[in-house]
């Protein structure tokens, strides 16, 4: 055991109180072992004392700031690639690179001056760290480097969701994300793997995001700890009860969907109003309880079995309400660190149909936590819905109760926190 409070700087695009982003990670840190700092590059909101680049809460400037960038960035990318980046529309792996970026690893840590850290914390850092400020402030600080898997970002040349590419294993040559200026992603990775090199590295994420990175040149070295995003303490209510607030009648299924943009084809809603089509076919009793800010902008195209109910964007109350009222959790995602709303399902009790992605492929057991439909297949997601809708009351309660016990029963013994300080001296061998 060190015997001292190690010094941490967690770094971050914004300072969004969304869980899973920087600003909610500084409480991940038990204090009387961390001594904890945080900068990011866009402030949105007051929400504590924090560093940060530049003051985004006015509409006006922050979208002269934001075309300033933009202008710096296209600039930055011709001198760098000799070529401009255009991206394929709706690709859903939301191609990002910092390495465009005039921040500095100087002026990072300039934002805490007397401040050395022991650790740096990379969160979901979007267009803020480039791989040359990375290399910068280990040079100047020797600190480990901590890399948090919001998505997977910190894998690739660009994309944050690799979907069905596994180029980051091998260069990310010929991109799938880009149109024009595939050579970027590759430049990009290939700078990463050398300036990475013999830094000491952490991994905090879910289990398939460590799967992933074990498979990485650039961080296959680095040591993992799992976070499973949220153990949520629920809020249960009455079927019957939730129903009633959402004007749901009892003896109907409720299939569950949504994401805060439901328009965003990574979030594959398609697959959800497809599958319902399917079961409403043989089933005239099929609500769908859509969640997200643009679903009442939205137009479905949904067989007339299907009812749909659409509250909005809920808070936390509401939206375990909404989990006690449905029958499933429709996780139609197509590439994901979690998402939230599965571990929310499951801690309610709500079984979830899914594709073989994220926090799932742990917490959705195969007809007996929910239902794993394979890839893209909506079929498959309605055979799901149908195999849930034909359990006996005995059974459904059954796999209510599974769903329940299994976040208590995967999740690690000791907070990954904890385990990376206790163990601090004892890992710092495996990197001479």
């Amino acid at each position: 055991m060190i015997g001292k409070r190690l010094k941490v700087l967690i770094l971050g695009h914004f300072d969004t109180p969304l869980h899973g982003h920087a600003l909610s990670f500084v409480d991940q840190f038990p204090k009387e072992k961390y001594d904890v700092r945080l900068v990011v590059m866009d402030k949105y909101y007051d929400q504590g004392n924090y560093k940060y680049f530049y003051d985004v809460r006015n509409r006006w400037k922050r979208g002269l700031i934001y075309k300033s960038l933009e202008v710096i960035r296209k600039i930055r990318v011709w001198s760098y690639c000799r070529t401009r980046l255009v991206l394929c529309p709706n690709d859903g792996r939301a191609f990002f690179v910092g390495d465009f970026n005039v921040i500095t690893g100087d002026q990072i840590l300039a934002k805490n001056p007397d401040f050395t850290p022991d650790l740096i914390v990379m969160m979901w850092t979007r267009t803020f760290i480039s791989s040359m400020a990375v290399r910068r402030m280990y040079e100047l600080t020797k600190a480990r480097f901590l890399f948090v898997f919001v998505d997977d970002a910190h894998l690739s040349g660009g994309c944050h969701f690799p979907v069905d590419c596994d180029g980051y294993m091998n260069g990310c040559h010929d991109c799938p994300a880009i149109i024009k200026g595939k050579k970027i992603a590759e430049k990009v990775m290939a700078d990463k793997l050398r300036l990475y090199k013999g830094i000491p590295k952490y991994i905090v994420g879910v289990p398939a995001d460590c799967r992933l990175a074990r498979k990485s040149p650039l961080l296959g070295d680095a040591l993992q700890f799992y976070n499973w995003i949220s153990d949520p303490t629920v809020e249960f209510t009455y079927k019957s009860v939730a129903r009633k607030e959402f004007g749901i009648p009892n003896g109907t299924f409720v299939a569950m969907s949504g994401a805060a943009s439901i328009t965003d084809v990574r979030k594959g809603f398609k697959y959800a109003v497809e599958a319902a089509n399917i079961l409403a076919e043989k089933h005239d009793n099929v609500y769908l309880l859509l969640l997200g800010n643009s679903a009442e902008k939205t137009d479905f195209n949904l067989h007339p079995n299907v009812k749909v109910i659409m509250p909005g964007f809920l808070d936390i109350h509401g939206l375990f309400r909404a989990f006690c009222a449905s029958d499933c959790f429709l996780n139609m995602t197509i590439a994901d660190s979690g998402p939230m709303m599965v571990n929310y399902s499951v801690a309610c009790g709500t079984p979830v149909v899914s594709f073989y992605i994220g926090i799932a492929q742990d917490l959705v057991e195969h007809k007996k936590t929910g239902y794993m439909a394979q890839y893209k297949n909506s079929e498959d997601v309605a055979r799901g819905m149908e195999f849930i809708i034909g359990l006996s009351k005995e059974k459904r309660e059954q796999m209510s109760k599974d769903c329940m016990h299994q976040i208590a029963k995967v999740k690690p013994k000791i907070n990954w926190a904890d385990d990376i300080y206790e163990n601090w001296d004892n890992y710092d061998e495996g990197w001479m």
